[in-house]
């Protein structure tokens, strides 16, 4: 199975950056889908310790452009990296529910 581009060479700096636009990109195609009832978003990556790390500095960030999904009734983002102690406030902006799932390998 292909990666996603988004996450593919996420752990280099440069390679995040390409790839950052693409993710605006989806987020904002599904931001035009008015008819869109149910959304459900499993983010899946792998969590070493630099990699969740890196999650951490950049999530409010990462995280703005699915503000702009309004449209779902349903809309659930599952993460697999537990809350941290500020309790995930750039999450709480969001107009979605979120979610943990534990990743496995």
């Amino acid at each position: 199975m292909k990666k996603p581009p988004f996450f593919i060479g996420f752990e280099n700096q440069s390679k995040f950056r390409d790839h950052e636009h693409e993710w605006h990109n989806v987020w904002h195609a599904l931001s035009l889908m008015r008819n869109l009832r149910t959304l459900h978003v499993k983010l899946i990556a792998n969590m070493g310790g630099l990699l969740t790390s890196r999650w951490r500095t950049e999530e409010s960030r990462m995280f703005q452009p699915v503000a702009a999904v309004t449209g779902p009734e349903d809309f659930l983002l599952l993460l697999p990296w537990p809350v941290d102690d500020s309790g995930d406030a750039a999450l709480q902006k969001l107009p979605c529910r979120v979610g943990r799932w534990k990743f496995m390998k």
